[in-house]
């Protein structure tokens, strides 16, 4: 009797949707966060690119998109995102839309530039790999934009050290 009202409540619930950019893509990584998850496909987030800040991140950008993965999750699956992504500290939360869905991203809440480790940047690839996302470029991109980021930080430091120096 109990468990026909709890299927009952759960169909009536408005189901929730989360868009993974980054290691979450990982099928086993999430199945083990998150096992009430379920997997939809991938669909294109518009307006936004993906850059490395030592993790996966994403950052508004107009006429760009970066693939991500569609979760179909619960209240549960939620909690323990917010854990593991360090909510509302590390990370905060923003409601975007991808394709016909409404669901959540999460965005750092610090800016700095740096590469990924390369067992973190191999289970964004194995992702990938889960959710046949084509091409790779988009990750590829990624390293490449990090790295253009960073050396322009550096030499933007230099110069105001030069310039402070100079006066």
């Amino acid at each position: 009797m109990i468990k026909s009202w709890i299927t009952k409540k759960e169909t009536k619930m408005k189901p929730m949707y989360y868009f993974a950019y980054g290691s979450n893509l990982n099928k086993d990584q999430m199945r083990f966060r998150c096992p009430q998850a379920h997997s939809l496909g991938w669909d294109y987030l518009d307006s936004y690119q993906l850059v490395f800040r030592g993790v996966a991140d994403i950052e508004q950008e107009p006429d760009t998109q970066v693939p991500v993965g569609i979760w179909r999750i619960t209240e549960d699956c939620l909690y323990a995102l917010d854990q593991y992504e360090g909510y509302p500290n590390l990370y905060t939360r923003r409601k975007v839309k991808v394709g016909d869905y409404w669901g959540w991203i999460y965005l750092m809440n610090r800016g700095g530039y740096d590469f990924p480790a390369e067992f973190y940047y191999q289970a964004i690839a194995d992702g990938y790999k889960d959710f046949n996302i084509r091409p790779f470029s988009y990750l590829e991109s990624a390293l490449e934009l990090t790295a253009e980021k960073l050396y322009r930080a550096s030499d933007d430091f230099a110069f105001a050290v030069n310039h402070m120096i100079s006066e």
